[in-house]
């Protein structure tokens, strides 16, 4: 038996067109599959690198909003590699996209990072290799 990977990462949006906006037109996620309609929610999924995939849910205004602290437990951020953490922070500053941190260098973890918002503020932190 052996874990082979992530596969995806499920979130939870309060409006799917600035989801797609933010993940397809901004960080230039694919879609791999169009609005599955569960009923009570509808799923896309979306291309993120080679092997992984990004899982958007809409409840139709059922989601609401937790206020989290970077100490809580549980799910922290989404990481996501990057060619150029400095070039993708200009470009999505310049696009409105709120940075909560960086572009900074951790060279005690050998990387470089910048921590950003989705539009229901949910973290993501883009991130390369020093």
């Amino acid at each position: 038996m052996k874990i082979k990977g992530m596969d995806h990462i499920g979130i939870n949006v309060s409006d799917m067109e600035k989801a797609l906006h933010f993940y397809r037109d901004l960080l230039k996620l694919p879609v791999l599959q169009e609005k599955i309609d569960n009923g009570n929610n509808d799923v896309y999924y979306l291309q993120l690198g080679e092997n992984s995939r990004v899982e958007l849910f809409d409840y139709h205004g059922a989601s609401a909003k937790k206020e989290t602290a970077d100490s809580d437990l549980g799910y922290r951020h989404l990481a996501m590699g990057v060619d150029d953490v400095d070039e993708w922070a200009v470009y999505l500053k310049e696009n409105n996209v709120p940075i909560r941190y960086g572009p900074e260098s951790l060279p005690h973890l050998g990387v470089r990072v910048c921590l950003i918002e989705d539009p229901d503020g949910t973290e993501i932190e883009i991130c390369a290799e020093l």
